[in-house]
């Protein structure tokens, strides 16, 4: 945003009426916040439509049906809820207790609609556990099997998928999307002017405490049914997955290692060309069993794309290109996103045809099909360890980005962006740029297609088709910016801030609970975000010039290096991507 003339305490008041020093205390003092910042996380909820919702849902629950009336309301719960997100007081009920009667002033518990001065902890313990067991059932798809604490075997787990409510399951994901969409909205428009629409979207595991859920199939048998395997629960948590690092992390690799919990997707805004954007913000969340990603990346970029009508790249890893394109890649195309894919091995080279059309998917961007075939199948050949009949030897990573370069004239050039139906124009490459091959004899032709194309739907082009052709300059360039959603999914699960990651820190049970944990943590970390991007922007030197932290690293005469130059100069050098896969 260039040289700042606000102060930072300046910028941050706008927002939250607050300076740097009570933001830095109030997130530090696990109690007492002052009445301003109480009043926008308030904000957060009373603006979402979140409490309305869940009034209809009660409603709705409600029919023919009587209960207690609850002493607190949804609005004190969901609050006692976010504020010990951010204070990382964790999601117990027990700390949910204690905040409603020890850590809000009078006039804070005034304002949520309860006297705290009627009742000790334990009964606000009872109150506040009635009331969050209301809101969890508004949202728990298992409403119809037993209660949590129960172990299933592999046929009571069928039986239980079988009642499974697909109504509630889609209320949970609406909660979600209106408490995170809250929280992005606290971020002021003018600071989104030099967003690009870039965003990136990765799974991150939570883990859950208790005994992992083996699966009572050998692989053989695995590979035999059609259908589900019966799969015993022994965890507490029976609605809880198993996961497994390797393979598709469903814990059928290795089930013996396999542990207990849920994954979350999320997407996040990041800049791909200069480096991370100065607010990483959250602006999609879903929940499902690890290695069960079928519908939510694709709800996800839709929560996304309902934010903004910048659209950029959307970077990814590669199970989600392995996904079916109507669960993913059409819903991204359709929103006028373009792509940033890595494939495995096997995947590479000649991924699908144009159909009709002289046009083929190669690595990820489409050529005219009139290469020769070492063009088209060289990055297999060199990922696979294949040998160049020229050298005696494998080729090497030089031989395939020589290929690359050369393969560049038969490439189709985007007229445009994505239409709003999600086809797009290219142009074909000008046939005195290129020898032509003709694909069926292999022989030189004359045969070449001029003009334009238009590039549809049709799944084997669209499951693998990206921006750039992929381990080129700009592919590379891209794709390492998907650490960001890394670093993102990190900070959620550090025990310094939000603390997701930590099981204990959760002690409830259930898809539900463990969702609305998320939920809350991600609406935290979002507020935690634009306080410390702010910060950043107008944090400047002696000179007025946005301020960087020192790097640590140093050449070899013991000098320190420098940031690489950003138009947003506040931002901090990009980490490298690691392989926790988390």
């Amino acid at each position: 945003m260039g040289r700042s003339t606000t102060t930072v305490d300046d910028a941050l008041r706008e927002v939250f009426e607050l300076g740097q020093t009570e933001l830095d205390a109030a997130m530090t003092i696990k109690g007492n916040m002052p009445n301003a910042l109480f009043g926008r996380f308030l904000r957060v909820i009373d603006s979402s439509g979140a409490l309305e919702r869940l009034d209809e849902w009660r409603t709705a629950d409600a029919a023919g049906s009587a209960g207690r009336k609850a002493q607190l309301s949804y609005r004190t719960v969901l609050m006692a809820f976010l504020l010990n997100s951010y204070w990382g007081l964790g999601y117990s009920y027990q700390e949910l207790a204690r905040t409603i009667t020890h850590r809000l002033s009078a006039e804070q518990a005034e304002r949520l609609g309860f006297d705290r001065s009627q009742g000790d902890v334990d009964d606000w313990y009872h109150r506040a556990w009635r009331t969050m067991q209301r809101v969890l059932g508004h949202i728990d798809p298992w409403h119809q099997t037993g209660h949590l604490g129960t172990r299933l075997t592999g046929a009571e787990n069928e039986k239980a998928r079988n009642k499974y409510d697909l109504d509630r399951e889609h209320r949970a994901h609406e909660l979600s999307a209106l408490l995170v969409r809250a929280s992005v909205e606290m971020l002021p428009k003018k600071y989104l002017s030099e967003y690009r629409g870039d965003v990136a979207l990765d799974s991150t595991f939570m883990r859950v405490l208790g005994f992992n859920n083996p699966n009572d199939y050998s692989k053989k048998a695995l590979k035999e049914r059609a259908h589900l395997p019966k799969r015993d629960m022994l965890n507490g948590d029976y609605q809880c997955g198993w996961y497994t690092r390797k393979g598709d992390h469903d814990g059928s690799e290795n089930v013996s290692k396999s542990i207990p919990g849920y994954e979350a997707d999320t997407t996040v805004l990041i800049d791909t060309k200069d480096g991370a954007f100065a607010f990483p913000l959250i602006t999609g969340l879903s929940f499902h069993r690890p290695g069960e990603i079928k519908n939510g990346p694709r709800g996800t970029i839709e929560q996304h794309a309902a934010f903004t009508d910048k659209r950029g790249l959307v970077v990814v890893d590669r199970a989600f290109n392995g996904l079916r394109p109507h669960q993913f890649q059409e819903t991204v195309r359709h929103h006028r996103f373009e792509t940033v894919y890595d494939y495995k091995s096997n995947e590479l080279g000649n991924q699908g045809s144009v159909p009709g059309k002289p046009i083929i998917i190669v690595d990820g961007v489409p050529y005219v099909n009139r290469m020769p075939e070492n063009y088209i199948m060289i990055s297999r050949w060199h990922a696979q360890g294949k040998e160049n009949p020229a050298t005696g030897v494998p080729f090497t990573e030089a031989e395939r980005d020589a290929i690359h370069e050369a393969r560049a004239p038969y490439r189709l050039k985007a007229k445009g962006r994505i239409g709003a139906d999600g086809y797009q124009r290219f142009d074909y490459p000008n046939p005195r740029s290129y020898f032509a091959f003709d694909p069926v004899t292999g022989r030189a032709t004359q045969d070449n297609p001029t003009g334009s194309v238009t590039i549809g739907l049709d799944e084997q082009v669209i499951k693998q088709l990206q921006k750039y052709p992929w381990k080129s300059k700009e592919w590379r360039a891209r794709y390492g910016q998907r650490n960001q959603v890394e670093m993102s999914n990190r900070l959620l699960k550090d025990h310094r801030t939000e603390n997701l990651g930590d099981p204990k820190a959760r002690t409830g049970r259930g898809f539900a609970y463990n969702y609305l944990a998320a939920i809350m943590a991600t609406v935290s970390s979002n507020i935690r975000r634009i306080i410390v991007g702010i910060t950043k922007l107008h944090t400047t030197d002696a000179n007025g010039e946005p301020k960087k932290r020192a790097r640590k690293r140093r050449d070899s005469t013991g000098q320190r290096l420098t940031h690489a130059a950003t138009p947003t100069s506040t931002n901090e050098a990009v980490m490298p991507p690691d392989d926790t896969g988390e």
